[in-house]
């Protein structure tokens, strides 16, 4: 599974990258400002997301199997999420919400905007990538990216330091932009064009209209939901606390989006090698089962080394919560197996509810506990929210394992 491992380094070398500028941005600012950064970050990642409209998992079912309909797929999909990123990001900044972080002056509205279509973009290329089976250069696109805004952290001593370190992270995006395009539209397309390639009739119509739709809200509950967690914590405990959850977040994304990548791969390769099924899943649930034991074995234990990266501060108030969030990994591992197979049968509502299950359990749980357990509450209403999907969606997504498992089905 190339593609995996391509995703695989792709995640563990950007993850490990973001370890270091957070852990740089850490120990040269205040973590109110690490904290007021982080949501201005968070908010524009959920804005892009939810303005991609699905159009991201969108490329991973129709893409393999395009055709000569890829670069139109992908132009549309830019404009419509880009137009609706800028529209939304807008009203976002106009109606006030964007207020506890977002530095003063008109200007930095202007930025925000801009920045919200870039990142959608962005986010999409990646997708694009992967679908056509060009994910190797997935690694070498983040890794660059988090060189890059690593080496502009000094330069986050510029303005506030929340704006300071906001500016970091986004300059570097416009040259991979270019990069990337380039290379998917000159380069990887004509030549993808002159191969051999399964073909299947485009989905159209209101067959189209349904998939979108499903997956614009999926996106949206999935994404709303770490974002959401971000805006309680900033509301309830303040921007210091804040910091201490988003860089404990930022450490379990690594496994996390390690998960989602066998995820991601299994279906592209489900699509594009459907005869070797079988073969794919067997690869897909080995790879699970060592990420989540090595996350286990190594990572929990570690918890109060790790958070020592950050300084002492983050250790007293982290180290539960990070535990936490990693004894939680079961429910993204069966979910993303979940999310592969519903898209490979094209029961896309059936994610929209998973989404929306895990959205109210995670927050209910969150606002049930925080202003006792406070940064601990995280945790504990991600293992609740956990214990939901495992219990629910386990068993349905097993039964389609042994499906793909049987020597009849190869």
């Amino acid at each position: 599974m190339a593609n995996a491992v391509s995703l695989v380094v792709s995640f563990g070398g950007s993850a490990a990258l973001g370890l270091a500028y957070w852990s740089i941005a850490a120990h040269q600012h205040r973590q109110v400002d690490v904290g007021k950064s982080a949501a201005m970050i968070a908010a524009m990642i959920l804005i892009a997301a939810i303005s991609q409209l699905g159009y991201g998992a969108l490329f991973q079912r129709q893409l393999p199997l395009a055709g000569r309909h890829s670069a139109r797929l992908i132009v549309r999909a830019y404009v419509v999420s880009t137009t609706v990123g800028v529209l939304l990001s807008t009203l976002y900044v106009w109606s006030g919400l964007a207020r506890h972080f977002l530095p003063s002056g008109s200007h930095w509205g202007l930025i925000f905007v801009i920045s919200t279509g870039l990142w959608t973009i962005f986010a999409l290329q990646d997708n694009a990538l992967v679908a056509l089976r060009a994910s190797r250069w997935v690694p070498v696109e983040n890794i660059l990216y988090s060189l890059a805004k690593l080496a502009l952290l000094p330069f986050a001593l510029w303005g506030t330091s929340a704006s300071g370190l906001f500016l970091t992270w986004m300059a570097p995006i416009p040259l991979a932009l270019i990069g990337v395009n380039w290379f998917l539209f000159r380069v990887h397309l004509p030549r993808r064009m002159k191969e051999e390639l399964p073909t299947e009739e485009m989905e159209k119509g209101r067959s189209l209209w349904s998939m979108t739709a499903a997956q614009a809200v999926t996106t949206m509950l999935s994404n709303v939901s770490g974002s959401i967690v971000t805006l309680i914590v900033l509301a309830h405990l303040g921007g210091a606390a804040n910091s201490i959850y988003y860089v404990s977040f930022q450490i379990v994304l690594g496994p996390m989006m390690f998960l989602w990548s066998v995820s991601r791969s299994l279906l592209v390769e489900a699509l594009h090698e459907p005869e070797r099924m079988n073969r794919h899943t067997r690869r897909g649930l080995a790879t699970t089962l060592v990420i989540l034991l090595g996350t286990w074995i190594v990572a929990v234990p570690l918890a109060p080394w790790v958070m020592l990266i950050f300084g002492h501060s983050y250790v007293s108030s982290g180290t539960t919560l990070l535990r936490l969030q990693l004894l939680a990994l079961p429910g993204t591992a069966v979910t993303a197996f979940y999310t592969a197979y519903a898209w490979i049968d094209k029961k896309l509502w059936s994610l929209t509810a998973r989404a929306l299950i895990s959205l109210v359990v995670n927050i209910s749980v969150l606002e049930l506990l925080i202003d006792r357990f406070r940064l601990a509450a995280v945790g504990l209403a991600a293992i609740a929210t956990a214990v939901i999907e495992v219990t629910l969606f386990l068993p349905m997504t097993w039964r389609r394992v042994r499906q793909e498992l049987r020597p009849t089905t190869r």
